[in-house]
């Protein structure tokens, strides 16, 4: 019997065995994904009819819904349009909480099916005219208008399937309906004028009577609890500037005094109840708030980086953010992430500790950090505008850099606590590399951001972590390459790609001197085995290219490997003769006899562009992926 329960209980055991050595989420043989929750959500709605669900778009064109508050999201679709440039605004029909509609640059959408399935609904608009907002009724089904670049509106009663066409007084300007009427608007244009319109927007008038002469205006709300109350904000550079009310239907208005300052208002929230609140968020990201009808405003708390949208529900206020969804239920007094299951971080870098559990994602201008291998993400603090890379040391836990613009920070106790180097002008990091015996020494490979800036150098060198910075692209056509890498076994031997047809270059004496190694091709990034440095491996924007010989033959046969741009390489640690390439849209490929011939490395990856590639230094089996609007995948082989 003990010998029979040891046989069944093995495969168990062995499962057991296996599951313990897997980061958080990794799949066997299979990409996984592991996070972030996050992405550039750049509106959210609310369906009138079912208030906890809820709408995004999040990046270019992907949809996420939520049916419980916002707690969990679910990727419903995404938007496709001719020439996209993403979604700028959504709708919820105010009956039907499955009935979507997006304002696309070039198009309006709709969907009947809760953002799995989107249709166009606009007729043919002409080449230089586009939608510029759109408006649902929020209490009659199917009743929208959409506002053109060139001021012309369209109306429709059916949910776009036929449409009416009338002008507005200008070209440019604020739209709003009456929650009560189904064919009162106001438009309050650009140019200082504010009008109504009795039926539809077929004809205009005037509605000025006590507004300011000369006023050009930035916002115009009205209060849905009370649809005779209309607030008008005027645009100001002065503090104290006064804002109007009208609570006869825009018949007449008063000026009030109000302490708003000078900012520019990118938008007017209310929260309607016994005593509205008012939400203004500036262009310089400020988040006030009043609760006096804007006679005075406060400043609240507002969640990291800038609000794309902001949104009040019965259960609190939501804000669309760079960094997901946030929410506050006591007035933006304080904010929690609320976005889970949202998985569309683009990421631009990948580094792991190579003793701690730490990961890291660069991406969208900020740095999320995984203490546990993927399980949890956190976002550190640090201000928007980072330009990657990212990098650890391979001899010291805890020291991470990662490039902004101008400049390179590091932190040695994990992304707590960062230090700034000395600024380099023009400088767009790339690339990153630590020397494999020496934490403080550290090389740059930049591109310049602004031609000419009088910055010549592109390849650099720091003996103090990055405080200072010394060029070591002399000697170097170009000035050095943006594309550095370290040899991860031989203190003082780099490799720099310059581009210009240059090939790779190799220094010897940590960057006093070069030779060039190959101009057969130019690289877009470029690989050292640390299990024998004789092997090197080049991407180029039709495959890999190999040698084993310590660069002085290359081949690029790539068998198996789909043609196309490789924008990321890893060299297996133990083995010369294994690399990973990710190859643009096609996935991770493995090859195990020096990038000869390659095979697709587990599914997964489907529709994804993968834009950076990583081995775990602790276990060479597990990979992880950066890919764009898709955040990171991790993948364990058995």
């Amino acid at each position: 019997m003990r010998i029979c329960r040891s046989l069944v209980s093995a495969p168990v055991f062995a499962i057991l065995l296996l599951a313990a050595a897997l980061p958080s989420g990794a799949g066997v043989n299979r990409w996984t994904s592991i996070g972030p929750d996050t992405g550039i959500v750049r509106t959210v709605a609310a369906a009138p009819s079912l208030p906890t669900t809820l709408y995004s778009f999040v990046g270019l064109n992907k949809v996420y819904s939520s049916t419980d508050r916002g707690n969990t999201w679910t990727l419903a679709g995404t938007v496709e349009e001719e020439g996209f440039q993403g979604i700028s605004d959504i709708a919820v029909d105010p009956r039907s909480p499955r009935r979507v509609y997006a304002l696309g640059f070039w198009q309006v959408f709709r969907s009947d099916d809760g953002g799995a399935g989107w249709r166009p609904v606009l007729p043919e608009l002409g080449p230089e005219t586009r939608p510029q907002s759109l408006v649902l009724h929020p209490r009659i089904p199917g009743l929208l208008y959409v506002l053109l670049t060139n001021g012309d509106l369209l109306r429709s009663a059916n949910g776009g399937r036929r449409w009416t066409r009338s002008s507005t007084p200008s070209v440019a300007g604020l739209l709003e309906v009456d929650p009560s009427s189904p064919s009162v608007l106001y438009y309050a244009s650009f140019l200082g004028e504010l009008y109504k319109s009795v039926n539809g927007g077929l004809t205009w008038f005037p509605s000025r009577r006590g507004l300011e002469q000369g006023l050009s205006f930035e916002a115009l709300e009205v209060d849905p609890s009370s649809p005779r109350t209309l607030y008008l904000i005027p645009a100001s550079p002065l503090p104290d500037r006064k804002i109007f009310i009208s609570r006869n239907s825009g018949a007449t208005w008063t000026a009030i005094r109000s302490d708003l300052d000078g900012g520019r208002v990118r938008e007017l929230t209310l929260e309607t109840g016994r005593r509205p609140v008012f939400y203004l968020v500036l262009d310089d990201d400020r988040l006030l708030k009043s609760v006096d009808e804007g006679r005075t405003w406060s400043e609240t708390a507002a969640p990291p980086l800038s609000i794309a949208d902001l949104l009040p529900a019965p259960y609190g206020l939501l804000a669309g953010t760079p960094t997901g969804v946030y929410r506050s239920a006591d007035q933006g007094a304080s904010w929690s992430l609320s976005s889970r299951g949202i998985r569309a971080l683009s990421v631009e870098s990948l580094a792991i500790d190579p003793v701690l559990p730490f990961l890291y994602a660069q991406g969208h201008g900020v740095l999320f950090k995984s203490p546990d291998g993927g399980a949890r993400w956190n976002l550190l603090p640090l201000s928007s505008g980072l330009l990657g890379p990212v990098a650890t040391s391979p001899t010291r836990r805890g020291q991470v850099l990662v490039g902004a613009f101008s400049s390179v920070l590091r932190s040695t106790n994990g992304g707590r606590r960062w230090a700034e180097g000395e600024e380099l002008a023009c400088a767009a990091p790339v690339s990153l590399a630590v020397n494999p015996v020496h934490e403080s020494v550290i090389y740059l490979g930049i591109d310049f951001f602004e031609v000419p800036c009088g910055q010549s150098c592109r390849t650099f060198k720091s003996v103090d972590a990055g405080a200072t910075w010394a060029c070591i692209g002399n000697g170097i056509p170009g000035g050095g390459g943006s594309v550095v890498v370290a040899d991860p076994r031989r203190p003082g031997i780099l490799y720099v790609a310059p581009g210009q047809g240059e090939g790779i270059w190799r220094s010897e004496d940590d960057g006093a001197s070069w030779s060039p190694l190959t101009r057969a091709f130019d690289p877009i990034t470029i690989a050292v085995s640390p299990a024998d440095p004789r092997f090197l491996y080049a991407g180029t924007t039709t495959g890999v290219a190999y040698s084993e010989d310590g660069g002085r033959s290359w081949g690029l046969d790539n068998e198996g490997l789909p043609t196309g741009w490789v924008y990321s390489l890893a060299a297996d640690p133990v083995d010369g003769r294994t690399v990973y390439a990710a190859s643009s849209e096609h996935g991770v490929f493995k090859s195990t006899d020096g990038g000869r011939t390659w095979s697709s490395l587990g599914p997964g990856l489907e529709g994804l562009t993968v834009t950076a590639l990583l081995i775990d230094p602790r276990d060479p089996k597990t990979l992880y992926v950066g890919t764009m609007e898709g955040g990171v995948f991790a993948l364990t082989q058995p």
